[in-house]
């Protein structure tokens, strides 16, 4: 029996998941897709794969990205309407990962077997990036479903800004799955970036993932 692989990358640790306009508008839509998936091949199984790490910004910092999401996912399957889907489809966590590449990286670790088909979820301007660590990471055709749910401030900076925040993301990114050592090193400025942002509060945090993405593009500008 095939198995199709569905990957939903986390974004943030809200208060209350349930009530949080973006998780619920990205992840009711994220399962519809889903859903047309598995009815497309009502023989095969899936695999949704809740991935995101400790990023909690509340105090005692324990709850992961996969999961709150995984909460919300598994209320979604098991609604009567669904007939059954739950059956076939299996949800699993991936805890650990702190950014886009290591989602997908990750990710993979938790499949016991080749998949049938990869999609991976996220937000719509990590799109091309997770495209390209899908193919890197996979080795085979991957989907990506960028969609656009993001209504806080983080989506509207400067688009000029995004882009070379992103491109520096990948950059790093690739030499990290290059090289175990700037792997280590990418992992651990990952962490010193969520410390910041958690000793910067909640009412500072957008502010504070921008300046931070700032001070990493000046630094590697003048390496």
């Amino acid at each position: 029996m095939k198995t199709h692989v569905f990957i939903v990358c986390g974004y943030g640790v809200p208060k209350d998941i349930e009530k949080d306009f973006n998780y619920q508008l990205y992840l009711r839509t994220a399962f519809n897709q889903i859903f047309d998936v598995m009815i497309r091949h009502p023989k095969d199984r899936g695999l949704i794969v809740a991935s995101g790490g400790p990023t909690d910004m509340r105090r005692p910092y324990k709850r992961t990205e996969a999961h709150e999401m995984a909460k919300v996912i598994k209320r979604l399957l098991a609604r009567p309407a669904l007939k059954g889907l739950g059956k076939r489809v299996r949800i699993v966590e991936e805890g650990k990962s702190l950014s886009s590449m290591e989602n997908i990286l990750f990710s993979k670790r938790k499949l016991s077997g080749p998949a049938a088909s990869v999609t991976i979820f996220c937000e719509w301007t990590r799109r091309k990036k997770q495209a390209r660590f899908g193919r890197e990471i996979f080795k085979q055709r991957v989907t990506v479903s960028g969609i656009d749910f993001d209504q806080s401030a983080n989506r509207y900076q400067d688009p000029e800004f995004i882009a070379k925040k992103e491109a520096l993301d990948m950059k790093l990114s690739m030499r990290a799955l290059k090289n175990p050592e700037d792997f280590r090193k990418l992992h651990d400025m990952l962490e010193e970036k969520f410390a910041t942002l958690r000793a910067a509060g909640a009412e500072n945090h957008v502010k504070a993932v921008k300046e931070h993405w700032e001070k990493v593009i000046e630094e590697f500008d003048e390496a």
